[in-house]
């Protein structure tokens, strides 16, 4: 489960960035349906 745990980080991370550099604030539009929260997929974490 750590190596998915891991991947699902990366994942996060890299949509961020790519959101960062789109100029779109973090936990809106395409953030709301990653893990559930809109939070910045914070909680969506707690499953694993």
């Amino acid at each position: 489960m750590e190596n998915l745990r891991q991947s699902l980080d990366e994942l996060r991370v890299k949509r961020d960035i790519a959101m960062a550099e789109a100029g779109i604030p973090r936990g809106t539009g395409m953030g709301m349906g990653y893990g559930g929260c809109g939070g910045g997929g914070h909680m969506g974490m707690g499953h694993w």
